[in-house]
This record gives structure tokens, sequence and C-alpha cells, in this order.
């Protein structure tokens, strides 16, 4: 699932509030960790500028909200693929 807020609406505690959610109906499920991937720091493509700059921006978020880097992926969606960085929560742990 692939999922964004518009940037107008970023910084208002919708993200943490849908995390929180999602962490919610994860204990209810018995499910305890939580997988996210997002473009990795080392992409090489427009480093600069607004696409870099929302993918940080959204790596800031997830490590807000106790998501921790496992490691970088080089092929993570397929050959010839932009680098991936997933990220791993543990629900019983609570938001920072």
């Amino acid at each position: 699932m692939q999922q964004s807020l518009p940037t107008e609406r970023r910084g208002q505690g919708i993200g943490q509030r849908l995390i929180e959610r999602l962490r919610q109906e994860m204990q209810v499920q018995g499910y305890r960790l939580l997988l996210v991937s997002t473009l990795a720091p080392s992409y090489e493509g427009d480093n600069q500028g607004p696409v870099e700059e929302g993918y940080a921006a959204t790596r800031a978020f997830y490590h807000t909200v106790g998501f921790l880097d496992v490691c970088e992926v080089p092929l993570h969606w397929g050959v010839g693929s932009d680098p991936a960085l997933p990220a791993l929560s543990d629900h019983r742990c609570s938001t920072p």
C-alpha cells in the first residue's frame, strides 16, 4: 500500500494519528512488527529539490514515530529500481 499526504496537509498530526490507529489495529489483530519502505538517501536521481526533500521529510517522519532504519536495499523494487530504505517498528514500543 502506498500512502502520502499532500504537502499542504503535512505537519498537522494526521500521519501520527494514522500510525497510532494502525498500531492499535495491529494489536487487535495480533501483529507485532510494521515495516515501511521509502526512497534511500543514496538515491542518485534528482538528489536536490522537491523530490529528495520530500523523501528526506518522509524518513524524518518515520523516525519521529518510532521506526528504525533496517538497511539500504539497492534492488528492493526489482532490477534497475531505485534504492530503498526499509524501516521497522515494534507496535509495543510507544511513540517518542
